[in-house]
């Protein structure tokens, strides 16, 4: 992108802008600046972390899968073509089979372009780094494979 690109929407984007910048000052939803800026690189990447929303709960997250599902058949619908690609954590503790499994569903449904996969590690400090339920090291290889 250039140092300054002109949108549709008489807003100027500088190298290091937030799109969530752009759309409190403007009103315009991040779907629609892409949708109508062909300078706009047609990826667009949602950092998931888990498909279970049992497991986005235990990580404190404020959204669900069928929020993601939503979001992506937006976007997908306002943009053809774009892809779409999210990281994704293995084995948090507490994670099961079914739990993976559940991710690796909503993986599928979404249709990401690409799914970059982390395993867990434990950060000192966290509540995470606490939590029961350690998912052991072959188990998280074997997932991860």
């Amino acid at each position: 992108m250039s140092e300054h690109t002109n949108c549709a929407y008489e807003y100027t984007v500088r190298r290091g802008d937030s799109f969530y910048l752009i759309a409190q000052k403007t009103g315009i939803t991040l779907r629609e600046l892409i949708a109508a800026n062909p300078k706009v690189c047609r990826f667009l990447h949602l950092s998931m972390q888990h498909g279970a929303d049992r497991i986005l709960k235990l990580m404190n997250r404020r959204y669900d899968a069928a929020g993601f599902v939503d979001f992506a058949g937006k976007i997908k619908t306002l943009v053809p073509g774009i892809h779409l690609g999210t990281d994704f954590i293995v084995g948090f503790p507490g994670e099961t089979e079914a739990d993976f499994a559940e991710a690796l569903q909503v993986g599928k449904q979404i249709g990401f372009a690409n799914i970059h996969c982390f395993a867990y590690s434990p950060r000192p400090g966290t509540a995470a780094a606490e939590m029961p339920g350690r998912v052991h090291p072959d188990a998280v290889k074997e997932r991860m494979s």
